[in-house]
């Protein structure tokens, strides 16, 4: 955390309305990687609508990668996984999926509107690689 601070706090005329902030994550389809709980009081009715579905036969989740910049969401992109090893997330994937996709479309739509917009992202593999780091 130090590091990211300070790095923000030296960058001469930092301006976080213009950066294009990304990540990935898995969601899954199942309840066995959360803990929901719920609270009623006494007299409340019991209401079918408000419990949560259980998917007991499933361990299915997908991948989805989103950006966010001051005051804008981005697009919501749900990842393809080819499946097997190497099917995840790799760098051809990222470039293809992600960059080449719905980032670059948003990026040019806040470059008109904002200008000097910057693209920051974790250092997971594929963002690090130097195909990654050429098409960047």
């Amino acid at each position: 955390k130090k590091k990211r601070v300070a790095w923000a706090r030296g960058v001469k005329g930092f301006n976080c309305s213009k950066v294009i902030w990304s990540d990935e994550c898995y969601v899954y389809c199942d309840d066995s990687h959360s803990q929901v709980f719920v609270t009623c009081h006494p007299d409340e009715v019991f209401e079918d609508d408000c419990l949560v579905p259980a998917f007991k036969q499933s361990n299915t989740c997908v991948m989805v990668w989103a950006c966010v910049m001051k005051g804008m969401k981005g697009p919501l992109v749900v990842l393809e996984y080819s499946g097997g090893k190497g099917g995840g997330m790799n760098a051809d994937h990222y470039q293809e999926q992600v960059l080449s996709g719905a980032l670059a479309e948003f990026y040019k739509g806040m470059e008109s509107e904002r200008g000097g917009i910057k693209f920051q992202r974790d250092g997971a593999p594929s963002h690090k690689a130097k195909g990654t780091q050429k098409w960047l």
